[in-house]
């Protein structure tokens, strides 16, 4: 999002490998007018020391998978599939939940498979300008120059939407 802040008076305060927990820390220390959040996958562990343990492994061992697939349908199929012992799919999920209902006037989207059909959502794969699902040059979250690119220009229009229906 740092793209945004040549165009727009914004503040980026997310960061790499974040759990939607972190998440949902971070934008209750951080109250903003708009927030564009991209939620993460359900199998993400906390950055948070005392939570992060030994279950950190399941994240690890999923994007692998999820890479080595190369493909969108069996990277969804692969989730779906999986044992979830330390429920952290299931807090993820219910922390996803939790954030759409206490920010109804946030843009929430993700590329992770999880949010497909997953309400107050925007699901954005980009499947081909993704690492995740193709074999693609990276520049940066998970997305080609001109995934990232996409990104911007679709946030442009979100944000420019809110400010037409609520500030001006």
């Amino acid at each position: 999002m740092t793209w945004l802040s040549k165009e727009y008076n914004v503040t980026c305060v997310a960061q790499c490998g974040f759990s939607n927990w972190d998440i949902a820390r971070t934008l209750k220390r951080n109250p903003s007018r708009i927030v564009l959040c991209n939620l993460t996958s359900w199998a993400r562990i906390s950055q948070h020391p005392k939570i992060r343990d030994h279950s950190m492994n399941l994240v690890q061992q999923e994007g692998e998978a999820i890479r080595e697939l190369q493909s969108l349908e069996l990277a969804k199929q692969y989730v779906a599939s999986q044992h979830d012992p330390f429920k952290i799919r299931e807090t993820n999920k219910k922390i996803s939940q939790r954030l759409i209902a206490q920010y109804p006037h946030a843009y929430f989207w993700s590329s992770f498979p999880e949010y497909e059909h997953f309400s107050g959502v925007s699901w954005i794969p980009l499947e081909r300008e993704n690492d995740m699902y193709a074999s693609v040059k990276c520049a940066g979250c998970h997305f080609t120059y001109q995934g990232n690119e996409w990104i911007f220009n679709h946030m442009k229009q979100v944000i420019n939407s809110y400010l037409v229906q609520h500030l001006l």
